[in-house]
């Protein structure tokens, strides 16, 4: 009964938003700034877990935020994006909500980036599981 539920909820197009913490090192980046948003710091994300994996995301003031923290280590909060599948729900995109603990402020620059090099590329379900 519970399959046919979770299979007439994918049909139907049902979704939801859930949030998901990672652990992840930062390091700044120059060379990807952005000059249409220099309020924007570059800052690159390495997860813990896939050390292969890391995502570009560019926050107004980040940079300074994560510098005063004095670690190159923070837990970042995601909002993943899941839709019903017929074998439970399925991350299809996700946003940074928040970086070590402050509310993530966009800086508008569309450059940000995920990369895998080498190993494994991990999906969005295994790259922020809980």
């Amino acid at each position: 009964m519970a399959a046919a539920i979770l299979a007439a909820a994918g049909l139907s197009g049902c979704s939801r938003t859930v949030h998901r913490t990672a652990l992840v090192t930062w390091s700044p980046s120059d060379a990807d700034r952005d000059p249409q948003f220099p309020a924007s710091d570059p800052i690159w994300l390495r997860f813990e877990k896939y050390p292969n994996s890391r995502l570009l995301i560019y926050g107004k003031g980040l940079w300074p935020q994560l510098e005063a923290i004095g670690k190159r280590t923070v837990r970042v909060e995601f909002e993943v994006r899941e839709a019903a599948s017929w074998n439970g729900w399925k991350g299809y995109g996700f946003s940074v909500a928040a970086v070590a603990g402050k509310p993530f402020v966009d800086g508008g620059s569309a450059r940000g980036r995920f990369e895998s090099r080498g190993g494994p590329s991990p999906g969005i379900d295994e790259l922020l599981k809980q």
